[in-house]
Parts: C-alpha cells; sequence; structure tokens
C-alpha cells in the first residue's frame, strides 16, 4: 500500500460528503421554489418564507465551510447526517405549519431527506429523527387548529399525520435492509473479515477521534511470509484456506474494540485503538507467535506459517495515509531484516 493510494481515498470520501450535502442543497431550493409559487397563487404570505431564507442560509453555509475546511473529520460522523437530517426536519415543517391548505405539498417532501440518513444512521437513530418529524408535525397541527379551528379539517389533519407516521416506519425498515446491504457489500468474501474500504474508512475515524484529543493508538500492517510459494506449490485452494485460518488466529488474538480488515492479496491492517506502542508490540508478537502454530491437517510438507508486522503510533493531526505509509515502511523493514518479525515504525 502506498500513500498516494490512501490520500485518494480519503479525498474521495470527502468528495463524496460534499456531493450528498449539495444533493440535500437542492431539496432546500425545491422546497424554497415551492414556496415562491404557493406565494404567486396567493396561497403563502412572503413574510414566513423571508425570514426562513437567511436562518437556512446561514446554517447550510456554516455545513459548507465544516466540509471545505475539514472540520467535519472530527466528527464521529464525517458526514454530518444527523445535524444535515434535523435541519431539514425542521425547515420542512415549518414549511407545512406557514403552507396552511398546501400543506400536503411540504409533507409529500419530507421522506426525500428522510431517507439520506438510511445509510448512515443506526435503526435507533432513525427511529429518533421519525419521532421528532412527527412531533414537529403534530406541532403543527396543535397551531393550526389553535388558529384557524373553525376552517380546519381536524380528523383530516390527524389521518395525514397517522399516514406519515407508517411511510416513516417502513422508510425505517427499507433504510435498515439498505445499511445491511451496505455492510455486507463491505465485507471479504473469503475471510469475513471487513475489505480494504471498510478497514481504511475505521482508520479515518479513528485518527480524527486521536486529533479531538482521543487516546493514542496504534496501526499494524500484516503480510504473510512467501504466500506466493504456497499457492504456487500447493494450489490456490490451500492459499484460500491458509488465509482464512490465518484471519481466524487474528481476531482471535486481538480485543473487541480492535479492528482488522484484509487490505488486499495476504495482507491485513490492524486497527488497535487505545494502545501504545508497546503495547501493540507484544500483541503482534502474540498474533504472529500463535499463526506459527497453526497446522492444517492433510497438506503435506506445507511449511510453518509465518508473518511479519509492521506497527507504528498515531500522531495527532497525522493523516491516515502518512500513518499507513510508516507502517508499511516498519513492515518492508521486517521483510528485508529476515521475515517472521515485528518492527516498529
Amino acid at each position: 500500500m502506498n500513500e498516494a493510494s490512501t490520500a485518494t481515498h480519503s479525498d474521495q470520501r470527502q468528495t463524496l460528503r460534499m456531493r450528498r450535502f449539495a444533493m440535500g442543497a437542492i431539496g432546500y431550493v425545491v422546497g424554497f421554489f415551492i414556496s415562491g409559487l404557493c406565494y404567486l397563487a396567493g396561497l403563502m404570505a412572503p413574510e414566513p418564507i423571508l425570514y426562513a431564507l437567511p436562518v437556512v442560509l446561514a446554517l447550510n453555509g456554516l455545513m459548507f465551510a465544516a466540509f471545505v475546511s475539514g472540520l467535519n473529520l472530527r466528527f464521529s460522523d464525517p458526514s454530518l447526517t444527523m445535524p444535515q437530517l434535523l435541519l431539514a426536519t425542521a425547515v420542512m415543517m415549518y414549511g407545512a405549519a406557514i403552507a396552511d391548505d398546501t400543506r400536503p405539498l411540504f409533507l409529500l417532501l419530507y421522506p426525500v431527506p428522510f431517507l439520506f440518513g438510511a445509510f448512515r444512521l443506526s435503526v435507533r437513530q432513525h427511529l429518533w429523527v421519525a419521532a421528532f418529524a412527527l412531533l414537529c408535525h403534530g406541532l403543527v397541527i396543535a397551531q393550526a387548529h389553535h388558529v384557524r379551528a373553525q376552517q380546519l379539517h381536524l380528523g383530516l389533519e390527524l389521518l395525514a399525520w397517522f399516514t406519515m407516521a407508517i411511510v416513516l416506519a417502513w422508510l425505517v425498515v427499507i433504510g435498515h435492509q439498505l445499511r445491511r446491504a451496505r455492510t455486507q457489500a463491505q465485507l471479504d468474501a473469503l475471510t469475513g473479515l471487513p475489505n480494504r474500504l471498510a478497514v481504511l474508512n475505521a482508520l479515518s475515524r479513528e485518527q480524527a477521534r486521536r486529533d479531538r484529543g482521543g487516546p493514542v493508538f496504534c496501526v499494524c500492517f500484516i503480510d504473510v511470509d512467501h504466500f506466493k510459494q504456497i499457492n504456487d506449490t500447493f494450489g490456490h485452494a490451500v492459499g484460500d484456506t491458509v488465509l482464512q485460518r490465518l484471519s481466524a488466529s487474528i481476531v482471535e488474538q486481538l480485543r473487541r474494540i480492535d479492528e482488522v480488515g484484509r487490505y488486499g492479496g495476504d495482507e491485513f491492517l490492524a486497527i488497535l485503538p487505545d494502545t501504545t506502542l508497546e503495547h501493540a508490540r507484544v500483541t503482534c508478537e502474540r498474533v504472529r507467535t500463535r499463526i506459527a502454530e497453526i497446522e492444517l491437517a492433510g497438506i503435506v510438507g506445507l511449511p510453518r506459517l509465518a508473518v511479519s508486522i509492521g506497527v507504528t503510533q498515531a500522531e495527532v493531526g497525522e493523516q491516515p495515509a502518512a500513518l499507513v505509509a510508516r507502517a508499511d515502511a516498519a513492515l518492508y523493514e521486517a521483510k528485508r531484516s529476515g521475515r517472521d518479525r515485528v518492527v516498529l515504525g
């Protein structure tokens, strides 16, 4: 793995977040466009629209600045999904509150931003947002009933609220299924470990946590010694079995809070949160020793399995690309100096 590829990955993730933000901003444009049409048709007063416009622009401007400056990377969710979704909910419900007879137009728009949280939010978080939306909708109905009880068809409004509750619950279920599919897409089919994309995402999150004042953590680059020779001599089926047993052995020696993924081929990347360099070295020595004890029954002549491991400790403000490059350099030194060893970088 090289520094350029990791940097490119980080840039692509940030670009994707910016695109999502831009798509969300289009939703606000559509909402204000509909409000303008309602005003031109004499269905809505201009003042409430003008009151909301600078507030929405200011809040979205702050989020845009966070993405451009990279400040969003300091949060546990760099996409800022929850703040964006709560803001969209509040704005949509404000539009519904000032719309009176055209309220259904704004309620029809709400499922679009709600689905934005499908990939990023947990089921519980999605339910909290749905509850917030239903609470806001209920307040809108209560306010309308207080202002113009004679003109309001309360039964129809309550039916709309109940229908919205069903739709949001349905969308939560759909979002959960989409999230499960996304999780499956981030697993390596052979070993069942997180794949390269997933482990790099985990590394970015841990580095952001470190930059926010979180505890030290270490990165371990693990490479199987002479794996090509195993494939060439015994076939790829045996090579696959070796990778499966080896990955299982690595997981057994790590804690639940540790993360390990298959970077590619016979390379694995492990992230050890709240771990000093010396503790990481002890852990990697245990991993190396246990892998050497693996035996595959029925395979005659298979050499003792061995791995080389490069270990490094993250620094505050360090780019993930630079961190992985240091671990990669330590791994190269382990290979150069004889293999089957742990080298600190």
